[in-house]
């Protein structure tokens, strides 16, 4: 018979490290403490940033409509045989900046009045062909928006007329947003103006 010898397992032990369930609990409180405020922070950061694309865009409107030069369009009115001259950029005076014609941007009333426009109108975004405006800023009407998909809206002044703090000297045209509110604070007595303005 062989002389056998009997095996012996040795099993060392060797110090494993890991983190103990305190340790999870503070890194588990610090991830749960920095997701609420970044939760709390970041609408206010969001509308930071919207209101710094909408200011930026109203002032490439505003310099667009300047560089056109024209304060006003002259249409030719069929109903009293004779050309008139209306708001550049505003033909149907309802203070929002003109969209597409073509896309029955201007309203009933307006269309009633048998209006034909010489040149063929093309509207803002078309007309001011300097004015480069992303699609997402563009509506159904061809109306450029502001980052709450409003409208921007015009507003013209004759000399001495124009609002405070824009050049009163010759005629205005000032493009604004209504802001993140939605209301024409543009003479505003509650203190909550938040409208975006060129001027």
């Amino acid at each position: 018979m062989l002389n056998a010898k009997p095996h012996t397992l040795t099993l060392t032990l060797r110090h494993i490290s890991a983190f103990t369930l305190i340790e999870m609990m503070v890194v588990m409180a610090v991830i749960a403490a920095l997701a609420g405020i970044s939760i709390a922070v970041l609408p206010n950061i969001t509308k930071g940033n919207q209101v710094k694309v909408t200011k930026a865009l109203v002032i490439a409107v505003a310099a667009a409509t300047e560089a056109y030069g024209a304060s006003h369009h002259q249409i030719y009115d069929t109903s009293i045989k004779q050309f008139r001259q209306l708001p550049a950029w505003d033909i149907d005076a309802d203070s929002i900046l003109d969209g597409d014609p073509a896309r029955g941007e201007f309203n009933a009333s307006f269309r009633a009045g048998d209006l034909i426009l010489i040149p063929d109108y093309p509207g803002a975004l078309l007309g001011l062909n300097t004015l480069q405006v992303p699609d997402n800023r563009v509506n159904e009407l061809g109306r450029i928006t502001d980052s709450w998909g409003q409208p921007l809206h015009i507003v013209h002044a004759g000399p001495g007329s124009a609002p405070a703090g824009a050049d009163t000297g010759r005629h205005f045209i000032g493009i604004y947003s209504l802001g993140p509110d939605g209301e024409d604070d543009t003479s505003a007595v509650t203190g909550d103006d938040d409208d975006i303005r060129s001027w």
